[in-house]
């Protein structure tokens, strides 16, 4: 693993970063199967664990790697029994104007 901090200039996509960014860089190896182990340390640093679900998103300038987290992860933990309540009842509606 290879850390960088302060200014660093990285020529392969010309990423400019100032400050007290940290650049974590690490290796992998693509199998026959076309996975890769996703190495612990940027396991840690998108806060992801076995079974989650990652997004690959193409930037122009690199991929981008982003957790697909469940909408209710976003929400405050206090209103969380209320977003569960109105989701299903929204749902329960859906689905009796799809009987009519």
């Amino acid at each position: 693993m290879i850390e960088f901090y302060g200014l660093f200039d990285y020529n392969m996509n010309n990423l400019l970063l100032q400050g007290d960014h940290k650049i974590i860089m690490a290796t992998s190896v693509l199998s026959k199967n076309g996975t890769i182990n996703l190495p612990a340390e940027i396991r840690k640093k998108l806060k992801v664990e076995v079974g989650d679900r990652l997004s690959f998103v193409d930037t122009g300038d690199g991929i981008v790697i982003v957790p697909i987290k469940d909408l209710f992860d976003l929400i405050d933990p206090t209103t969380r029994d209320l977003a569960n309540r109105i989701s299903q009842e929204l749902l329960d509606d859906h689905k009796k104007e799809a009987r009519k």
